[in-house]
């Protein structure tokens, strides 16, 4: 309470969000540690929703530590709140992907001051204990079998293509690594890892005036102390062509194939993910060739500022022949790269990223599900996108706009031609 009405004090002398440019849905700002703010504006919006990201995942995941990002992320919140997704009023819940880890509060408005002073605590990590750090493996371990059960191994082959590729091991312990991890390594985890500012981002979303949100953000983020972000240890054999083969102590197969894209320049950046789009509408189209049941996903994996890729992950049935399979990827990437096909998955794009009329879409999902959500949702998709490829949402939408279909193809058959491909098949340990 001391440090909200201490900043409150010196509000009038505090920058406030910048207003949005023409385009943009997020009033931005830079904390004095280097944390970044987007905030979106909807008066409407039953809840003020705020989202942490930190640039760690299971792509930085290090040596012999599969999951360990996942694990911060579970510490990080039942340090705090060690039980259950709900406090003061609001939903809190967690999240891992390929190269973001992130904690969220979803807040009724008249609890939006708790739920960001609660995003505080979780991010001063710590202190942690024995109990906390044993529940916490038995609930990923839960987590893994759960989605194993239902064919969805995508985040889990992400976390072994990290010790294959970037480690070089041959066997990935994707259960066994968060199983053996003590207090005192993951403790080691997340204080050198779970850093903010150089690429930390704080979103909110909702009604509360952004100038409060912001000088809230500052009393509860701006005094953490500011830590360089870990970035994934990128080896050269990340990119070389060839197919491997591994095990990991998962009991499912998978396929994972990659290709290197430039990562210099802005416009490179964005058609990579118009590439990427593309190859995964005709991996769904191609589903007929793929064996039944397999779940397939096609998106752009950021490993570092400069450094990006395609990757296609695809989750096999027992006895499925990776050969076949790699010949309908292969079908599809041809499929993807033509001018048709590209220019299809631009517009789909740029129709997504459209700001949508939220009080209709609340109207249409009146009694459903998270139809008090919609403006979180948008504005984490958005989050989500400026992290994967380091550019604005105007920014993108300026490379959608004036797509050249032609020179996208050249780009493609470029960068995704046979020669160039990398893969992985991952096999249960007999």
């Amino acid at each position: 309470m001391q440090a909200t009405l201490f900043f409150a004090s010196l509000a009038p002398l505090l920058p406030s969000p910048q207003e949005p440019a023409a385009g943009d849905p997020f009033q931005r700002h830079e904390l004095e540690n280097g944390v970044r703010v987007c905030i979106l504006h909807a008066k409407d919006a039953p809840r003020q929703s705020t989202f942490t990201l930190l640039p760690l995942g299971f792509v930085t995941d290090g040596e012999g530590k599969a999951q360990y990002a996942h694990l911060v992320e579970h510490l990080l919140i039942r340090a705090v709140d060690p039980e259950g997704f709900e406090a003061d009023g609001a939903l809190i819940n967690g999240e891992t992907m390929a190269s973001t880890l992130r904690v969220e509060t979803l807040a009724p408005v008249e609890r939006w001051r708790e739920s960001i002073a609660r995003q505080g605590r979780w991010l001063a990590a710590g202190p942690f204990d024995e109990a906390a750090l044993e529940r916490e493996k038995g609930r990923i371990a839960e987590e893994v079998e759960n989605t194993v059960a239902g064919g969805f191994t995508h985040k889990w082959a992400d976390a072994a293509w990290t010790q294959v590729v970037l480690h070089g091991q041959e066997h990935a312990a994707v259960r066994g690594d968060v199983a053996s991890a003590t207090l005192e390594s993951a403790t080691a985890y997340v204080r050198e890892r779970a850093g903010l500012g150089q690429g930390a981002l704080v979103v909110s979303a909702g009604p509360v005036d952004p100038a409060e949100v912001l000088e809230a953000l500052r009393g509860e983020l701006g005094k953490l102390a500011e830590k360089k972000a870990s970035a994934a240890i990128v080896e050269p054999d990340a990119w070389k062509p060839g197919d491997r083969e591994a095990t990991w102590d998962l009991d499912a197969r998978h396929y994972l194939e990659w290709y290197a894209l430039p990562g210099e320049g802005a416009d490179e950046r964005a058609e990579g993910l118009v590439l990427a789009r593309a190859v995964h509408l005709q991996l769904a189209m191609a589903r007929k060739s793929l064996p039944t049941g397999a779940q397939v996903l096609a998106n752009v994996l950021r490993l570092s500022p400069k450094e990006r890729g395609l990757l296609i992950s695809i989750s096999l049935p027992a006895e499925t022949d990776v050969a076949k399979v790699r010949q309908s990827v292969r079908t599809a990437l041809d499929g993807a790269l033509s001018k048709s096909s590209l220019s299809f998955a631009a517009h789909a794009l740029a129709n997504e990223l459209a700001l949508p009329d939220f009080a209709a879409q609340r109207e249409q999902l009146a009694g459903r599900r998270g139809a008090d959500l919609i403006e979180a949702q948008v504005a984490l998709n958005y989050a989500n996108l400026e992290l994967q490829l380091d550019l604005t949402l105007p920014e993108i939408l300026e490379v959608l706009a004036a797509l050249d279909a032609e020179r996208l193809v050249a780009l493609g058959k470029k960068h995704l031609e046979p020669s160039k491909r990398c893969s992985l098949a991952l096999d249960s340990r007999e």
